[in-house]
């Protein structure tokens, strides 16, 4: 039985940051100089919240990597930097249900986009909103809502952090 599917796996050269949206999103600068491999778990709430990751360089240059999913399926986004070849290495890979069922079938969820962009993080988090302003089932409709003030309809980033208190 099929127990897992990878997404097509792209292998690049001259991207030195790496994007991850963990949290409220981390930036791993020169991280093809050093053998360094990122893993993230989407979707899991506040922990990995964006469908996406890129990489880009110190000219502006970059490489988005999304899967644009309507459903939000639980995904495996995978990189890894090798500083002898100065590339990296972005797969995404999906758990399929029914691994132990003989015959199982499944059909990777969303599709996989690769595009390249001009910028950083930010410009690289316009191209997933832009998807999910457009298509993602499991995003509310604010733009529409009266009882919304256009401040935060017009709201670029949320920022969620938990500090401790005594409660």
């Amino acid at each position: 039985s099929v127990s897992q599917m990878t997404y097509p796996q792209l292998v690049t050269g001259g991207y030195d940051t790496l994007f991850l949206t963990v949290g409220s999103g981390v930036e791993y600068k020169d991280f093809t100089r050093t053998f360094s491999c990122q893993q993230a778990k989407h979707p899991v709430g506040v922990k990995t919240p964006m469908g996406f990751t890129a990489v880009y360089n110190e000219n502006g240059k970059g490489i988005y990597m999304g899967v644009h999913d309507p459903e939000c399926t639980m995904k495996f986004f995978g990189i890894a930097g090798a500083a002898q070849t100065d590339s990296c290495f972005l797969s995404v890979r999906v758990q399929l249900p029914y691994q132990h069922k003989a015959g199982n079938s499944f059909t990777m969820p969303g599709e996989l986009v690769y595009q390249s962009f001009d910028g950083d993080w930010f410009d690289a988090t316009r191209i997933y909103r832009e998807f999910v302003h457009t298509n993602a089932s499991w995003f509310p409709k604010l733009r529409g809502r009266t009882d919304s003030p256009e401040w935060i309809r017009k709201c670029p980033v949320w920022i969620m952090h938990f500090l401790p208190n005594e409660n």
